[in-house]
């Protein structure tokens, strides 16, 4: 070998002899990673294999955490989206219907649990989310969560985007504000078998204007 050659440098990671990836109850997961043995690094693995490794072990559980949605929650997903979407075609302007979206049905579902350890107050998580919060006293179906929050289309007078003296339409308004695309909704028992129901939007609506124009201008 000539002199003036350069021998490749060997790549050094820290050896991780055991790596696992869990996912604990109630939607939250969680990745653990256990050092065997401690100590410095030595030569094991090429650092692209190694975080391969970790690449396809995170896949694996994200994979399985989605199915665990998918299964569990389809079918409450999709009453959700029919009464919603049921609401927004009422309005008759062509608004488009909402899609579900499995990070915001995380979203809901973590702020419901924070809130029914905390005596099922009706507090807004102040996220990146549009928000709509109700308390049941028992399980209460989609369709009358949603229904709920439209009665407040008695109270809201879409000519002029006001509200009836001391009503509050913004459940509504939010349900129906054009410009949101997704939906996520997820339900918490509290310690007294009442429950909290949440449901975020994205993009968020009540942020100014008006939720949608009353006359639809055709594209051409």
């Amino acid at each position: 070998m000539s002199s003036n050659s350069t021998a490749p440098r060997p790549q050094f990671v820290e050896r991780i002899s055991r790596i696992g990836a869990g996912m604990a109850c109630k939607s939250k997961t969680r990745f653990y990673c256990q050092r065997n043995p401690r100590g410095g690094a030595v030569r094991v693995v090429p650092t692209m294999l190694f975080m391969l490794m970790i690449i396809i072990q995170i896949g694996y559980v994200l994979g399985q955490q989605l199915e665990i949605i998918t299964t569990e929650e389809q079918e409450q997903g999709e009453q959700y989206l029919r009464a919603h979407n049921a609401a927004r075609q009422e309005v008759g302007v062509g608004i488009p219907d909402l899609v579900w979206d499995p990070v915001l049905y995380l979203h809901a579902s973590d702020w419901a649990e924070f809130l029914a350890g905390e005596g099922c107050v009706r507090l807004l998580s102040d996220g990146p989310y549009g928000e709509n919060i109700l308390w049941s006293r028992w399980l209460t179906r989609p369709a009358d969560i949603v229904g709920y929050w439209l009665q407040e289309k008695r109270h809201y007078h879409a000519n002029d985007n006001t509200c009836d003296y001391e009503e509050d339409c913004s459940q509504y308004t939010q349900m129906v504000w054009r410009a949101t695309e997704k939906l996520g909704c997820g339900s918490a028992r509290c310690d007294d078998d009442s429950w909290i129901h949440v449901c975020n939007y994205d993009p968020p609506g009540n942020y100014g204007g008006m939720p949608y124009q009353q006359t639809l201008w055709a594209d051409n």
